[in-house]
């Protein structure tokens, strides 16, 4: 999918902003502070139904409105870069001051935001991706459960199913402190839970080798390794692990073996990547990261996700910039990138203005109190 048309209204200071992207490079620029990275979190939005930079709507809104609302048009993109005759499909979400949420799809109430997401795969990488790598395993769960959502087509309901036996599972140890009770939900839990486990170790061996490839073309690192670690330890089952650890788990309040512990390990020389790297290398480590899932996505969906790059040149020289480029070029697809000034990126985009349209902020608030003025 492609974004054709972008609406945006009271997203903190863009009370009223359009624009129609190119299929492929969109380049945001203007001074800091401006909503570049506004433009963004609108577009993230519509994919997540929630802000990257904030969870409280009150943060988002702007100050002088009840709501927010984020419009898009989606196209189809054959492989072969031509634009299929189908019709663009709309979508929208708003968001009010309250907490409450609404969206559309095709004229229609989506009941859910992953109705939404399944129609619009998007990947961030803004200054604070580092954090796939030195946050804690949460963050590296996200990125394969991210990746599952879109490629396997029982995931989200596996992953639902083991998540509610877990959360009763625990709820037994805390209120019930009854080891019979307690081992009720452990075939519940353990039947998603291996589904799941067999799903993440297949997609992270794919993803490994892409990654690999990707990661050559950005930076040399000797000896990188990366890792899966499925939430309980190799030599035994699940279910052996819930027996050898129900005593600990009653001690604790919570169950400690399963994949809502698992993670994937990023080492070089066999130590945690994070404290080797420079926030540069670590940076181009979590890009290749990101690159390979939306390569992936579209090697085993045929679809095409779209890469949101926040301040992409902080950290990055010339050569690491067209570097990254190149590889989304490879890719084939849709970007939409910030950045402090249109000139950094100079030489390392193609000419062709259809593949690159610049945005410049304060333009277009500008055209929107023009419009409004004359309105």
């Amino acid at each position: 999918m492609r974004l054709t048309e972008l609406k945006i209204t009271n997203l903190r200071n863009l009370t009223q902003v359009s624009i129609k992207p190119s299929p492929t490079y969109n380049v945001i620029h203007g001074k800091n502070g401006c909503g570049k990275t506004s433009i963004l979190e609108a577009i993230y939005l519509l994919g997540h139904g929630r802000s990257f930079r904030s969870h409280i709507n009150k943060r988002i809104i702007n100050y002088t409105a009840e709501s927010l609302s984020v419009y898009a048009n989606l196209l189809p993109i054959e492989d072969d870069d031509t634009e299929t005759l189908q019709a663009a499909m709309p979508i929208a979400i708003q968001r009010h001051i309250d907490g409450s949420m609404e969206l559309k799809m095709n004229g229609q109430k989506a009941k859910t935001i992953a109705e939404l997401a399944k129609q619009l795969p998007i990947l961030l990488l803004n200054p604070d991706s580092y954090q796939l790598l030195d946050s804690g395993p949460k963050f590296r769960r996200q990125f394969l459960d991210w990746g599952l959502f879109h490629v396997e087509h029982g995931y989200f309901a596996v992953w639902q199913h083991f998540q509610r036996a877990l959360k009763q599972r625990n709820a037994a140890i805390r209120l019930t402190h009854d080891a019979i009770q307690v081992k009720l939900w452990d075939h519940e839990l353990i039947r998603h839970a291996e589904q799941i486990h067999v799903w993440r170790e297949q997609y992270f061996q794919e993803l490994l080798p892409i990654f690999l490839e990707i990661l050559e073309q950005l930076i040399d690192i000797e000896d990188l390794s990366l890792e899966y670690k499925k939430g309980w330890r190799k030599d035994v089952t699940l279910t052996e692990a819930l027996q050898n650890n129900l005593e600990g788990d009653m001690a604790l309040g919570h169950t400690q073996s399963g994949p809502q512990r698992g993670d994937v390990k990023v080492l070089v020389k066999g130590m945690p990547a994070q404290d080797i790297l420079s926030r540069g290398q670590q940076k181009l480590i979590v890009a290749a990261l990101r690159l390979a899932q939306g390569k992936l996505l579209k090697k085993l969906t045929d679809k095409s996700c779209i890469y949101l790059f926040d301040d992409l040149s902080a950290e990055l020289d010339q050569q690491r910039l067209q570097n990254i480029i190149n590889v989304i070029s490879n890719i084939n697809a849709q970007t939409f990138m910030t950045v402090l000034e249109a000139e950094r990126l100079t030489g390392l985009l193609p000419m062709d203005q259809e593949q690159v349209r610049m945005f410049h902020v304060e333009q277009l608030l500008n055209d929107s109190k023009t419009l409004t003025t004359m309105a």
